[in-house]
């Protein structure tokens, strides 16, 4: 064969691998997205287990499956629908919406009311952000709410939870305490889900402060919040 057939011949393989291509023969599918891990402020993984202590007539039957109230009342199919089989171990992997779709919810709230402080002079953040905060999950089937407590639980004591935190845009919010206002908070919040706890004081006028902490891997403790002593006031 002359060397300007070969040519010829090469140049034709090279169309033909062009043209299959462009017509999806050689596409190169787009990299997934890396699916939600333990330790994303996205994702709850959680075990439900029953307070040690609680009178043995007390229900701690398991939810067949958990989800968050008030996302379910949206009008957001994604966000109505949203919830987690919990199984019989109590174990639930809840995946939290992303923020396309958290930006479609109807009642994201400025920082003042999402954090329960109605006096704006001891509110500081940025205007016209927004907020949403997960402060526990809700049995699908027993109607009970169960929260990623951190404290003993003891009468007299602070109520500590790791709550998850939605912000439209990153935002640093400051919430002074003041006679109206009975909150506390510094936070450096990233757009998107963050992990914030929250301690509830003991006493008629105590403060409730929130900060950031980190998220642990694994699955964290939830429970009943009604099954410990002296905490009714304290969900």
């Amino acid at each position: 064969m002359t060397q300007s057939k070969r040519w010829t011949l090469s140049a034709a393989f090279l169309s033909g691998a062009l043209l299959l291509a462009s017509c999806g023969g050689g596409e190169t599918p787009d990299p997934q997205q890396p699916e939600p891990t333990s330790g994303d402020a996205r994702v709850i993984m959680g075990q439900i287990k029953p307070k040690q202590d609680a009178p043995a007539s007390v229900n701690q039957d398991l939810p067949t499956a958990v989800n968050v109230e008030a996302l379910r009342q949206s009008n957001v199919p994604a966000l109505r629908d949203l919830q987690a089989a919990v199984d019989s171990e109590g174990r639930f992997t809840l995946t939290l919406p992303d923020a396309a779709t958290m930006n479609q919810f109807e009642d994201l709230q400025g920082a003042g009311e999402a954090f329960g402080c109605f006096d704006a002079a001891a509110v500081t953040a940025p205007k016209g952000n927004q907020f949403f905060v997960v402060r526990y999950v809700h049995g699908v089937n027993n109607g009970r709410d169960y929260f990623n407590k951190t404290d003993s639980g003891a009468e007299g004591e602070a109520s500590v939870k790791r709550v998850r935190v939605f912000a439209k845009q990153d935002a640093q919010v400051k919430i002074t305490p003041t006679d109206t206002c009975r909150i506390s908070a510094d936070l450096n919040l990233k757009a998107g889900w963050n992990v914030v706890e929250e301690n509830i004081g003991a006493g008629n006028n105590a403060v409730t402060s929130y900060k950031m902490t980190d998220l642990p891997a694994g699955n964290v403790v939830f429970r009943d919040t009604k099954l410990f002593a002296g905490s009714v006031n304290k969900s």
